[in-house]
C-alpha cells in the first residue's frame, strides 16, 4: 500500500491514522514523504484494517515464503 492510500482510508486525517496505528504524526509525514510504508507496517495495517488496505509484499519475498 502506499501512503496516500493510508491517508485516503483515514480520510486525509493524519492524527486519526497515527492514533489507530499507534505511531506519531511525523511517522505518518516521514511516509508521506518518502512515499513509501516499511513492510512490517504495512502488515500490522493490513490486519488493523480487516484487509481493507492490503501489504505489497515483494515477489521475492512471496517467492521464499512458498518454500
Amino acid at each position: 500500500m502506499t501512503p496516500m492510500q493510508l491517508m485516503k482510508h483515514y480520510n486525509n486525517n493524519e492524527t486519526e491514522a497515527a492514533y489507530m496505528l499507534n505511531v506519531s504524526r511525523p511517522t505518518i509525514r516521514n511516509w508521506i514523504r518518502s512515499d513509501r510504508i516499511p513492510l512490517p507496517m504495512q502488515t500490522l495495517v493490513e490486519k488493523i484494517t480487516g484487509g481493507k488496505l492490503m501489504a505489497d509484499i515483494p515477489k521475492a519475498l512471496m517467492a521464499r515464503q512458498r518454500k
